[in-house]
């Protein structure tokens, strides 16, 4: 696939209704998606609150087709349920009164999950002397066209001089063949395993 009418640019507030859409439409089982709009608005505004993260289109003319950050992860979202863990409750017992089992189930398995992982992430942190890549997502029309590698690349290669500042860039993905085909490829290496969630990291 030729990338002519492709670019990247960093993103900021204006952005996130743009960056919902893409969101709620490439990444369906988020438990964030699940959750609805307003989690991931309000999510997203407490990022872009953060100087030191690091968000980037990727557009094809000026519509925005998948976006990717980076930053601290952890700190974010113990903001995002301090501020609306009623709303977080109330929508997990809305899913069991409707038997909506496979969303119940990804509440419970992410609430297990950032339990069990508390210590490890610290680790892995080491002190914020490494970055987390948050979340990347592509748009369905644009995916498996090779549009999220080229937005990562093109990223390492145009904000080289946010990544110097670390050693490491991790995440955290669910193990299918297709998130470690893909991170592999981006010289992902695996580090740990953690309640259905693979760790992998790439040295800067």
């Amino acid at each position: 696939m030729k990338y002519q009418n492709l670019s990247i640019s960093l993103l900021d507030q204006k952005n996130t209704d743009d960056i919902y859409e893409v969101w709620a439409n490439s990444l369906p089982n988020n438990l964030k998606t699940l959750i609805g709009k307003e989690i991931i608005k309000n999510y997203l505004d407490k990022y872009f609150e953060v100087d030191s993260n690091l968000g980037v289109g990727v557009f094809e003319s000026k519509k925005l087709i998948g976006f990717i950050l980076f930053g601290d992860d952890k700190k974010i979202v113990n903001k995002v349920i301090k501020k609306n863990w009623k709303k977080i409750i109330i929508i997990f017992f809305k899913n069991i009164l409707k038997l909506e089992i496979k969303k119940v189930a990804r509440f419970i398995d992410t609430l297990i999950f950032v339990i069990l992982n508390k210590k490890f992430e610290e680790k892995i942190k080491n002190n914020n002397k490494n970055t987390e890549l948050i979340i990347v997502g592509v748009t369905t029309e644009w995916q498996n066209k090779g549009v999220g590698t080229f937005l990562v690349n093109k990223v390492f290669e145009k904000y080289k001089n946010y990544f110097l500042k670390f050693e490491y860039i991790f995440v955290k993905t669910l193990p299918t063949a297709q998130n470690l085909i893909y991170y592999k490829k981006l010289n992902f290496l695996n580090e740990a395993k953690i309640v259905g969630r693979v760790y992998l990291k790439k040295k800067i």
